[in-house]
């Protein structure tokens, strides 16, 4: 948002205007944080505090900041209120002190984006590039791509009542289980343009959740997802012989030779359909399954029968 920050009072239908500082930089609002009487205004040259609608005091690198581009801000349970902007420590203010965590990656720049709070008072961070960081204590883990997270880059953060964490990603929605940090990818697949806007997430007193993304907004009710039971439906889409597409829906029966193969599958799931993955073997030539992976066909060199 450039401009103005804008404030419509309940039941009227006109704004009023509540003026920031004259750098230019300060016209661009990345986020609001308000309760109580305190409304903090993130910017691109800092926060600015109104009591009131009163301004009270900017925080900037002048304060302590270690920058003044601020792309996020959120309060949790104890009243902390951390700070999404680019820094090699991790920023919150406390009683109106600023304090900084070591990272848990020296000398690292971090380019954080969200935050959000579990129901077990830790505290979880999205970054640009780096994963989640989640702070429990005195101490700090870091979940990546590596570790089963769709991607590195995270945009949007929320947990439901269920204590489960999601991650909004361009393409996919991660699900981290707050208990073992398991995770799980939530991918709608080839042709479905899913990206997940900057801090776009709200829980309901309900608890439906809902995710502000490219196309208008994602609802999401966890009590209505139940966990599916059920493998893949399997499907076969070509088979070759000997270079020849064979009808499938023919019995097979060849006679003694050498014959080339070539097979091509799907498994059909509709929550996941970019996360299927496959294992075969031939019956009388592999002694055991493949590797799992994600390739749908497998062809054979000439094979005896």
């Amino acid at each position: 948002m450039f401009g103005k920050l804008l404030i419509l009072d309940r039941g009227s239908k006109k704004f009023r205007s509540l003026e920031l500082g004259t750098e230019s930089q300060s016209q661009r609002i990345n986020d609001i944080l308000g309760f109580n009487d305190a409304t903090y205004i993130a910017t691109d040259f800092g926060i600015y505090q109104f009591t009131n609608e009163k301004l009270v005091s900017h925080i900037s690198i002048q304060s302590g900041l270690a920058h003044n581009v601020v792309k996020s801000l959120y309060r949790d349970s104890k009243g902390k209120i951390w700070i999404a902007t680019n820094n090699s420590q991790i920023t919150y203010i406390e009683d109106g002190i600023i304090q900084n965590i070591p990272a848990p990656l020296e000398d690292v720049l971090i380019q954080i984006r969200c935050f959000a709070e579990d129901n077990a008072g830790n505290m979880w961070i999205g970054t640009d590039g780096l994963g989640l960081m989640k702070i429990t204590g005195d101490n700090i883990f870091v979940l990546n791509k590596q570790n089963g997270l769709y991607s590195d880059y995270c945009y949007s953060l929320i947990c439901d009542h269920r204590n489960k964490l999601w991650v909004g990603h361009h393409g996919a929605i991660s699900q981290v289980n707050i208990l073992n940090n398991k995770i799980e990818v939530m991918d709608p697949g080839n042709g479905f343009d899913l990206d997940f806007n900057d801090n776009a997430a709200e829980r309901s007193p309900s608890g439906v959740i809902l995710f502000g993304i490219n196309e208008g907004l994602l609802r999401y009710e966890p009590d209505k997802d139940l966990k599916n039971e059920k493998e893949p439906i399997m499907h076969f889409e070509k088979v070759m012989i000997n270079d020849s597409i064979y009808d499938i829906t023919r019995p097979l029966d060849l006679p003694y030779g050498e014959y080339k193969l070539f097979f091509e599958f799907i498994g059909v799931s509709l929550k996941s359909a970019g996360r299927v993955n496959y294992q075969y073997y031939l019956e009388g030539y592999e002694s055991d399954w493949c590797e799992g992976s994600s390739f749908r066909a497998k062809d054979y060199s000439k094979r005896s029968r």
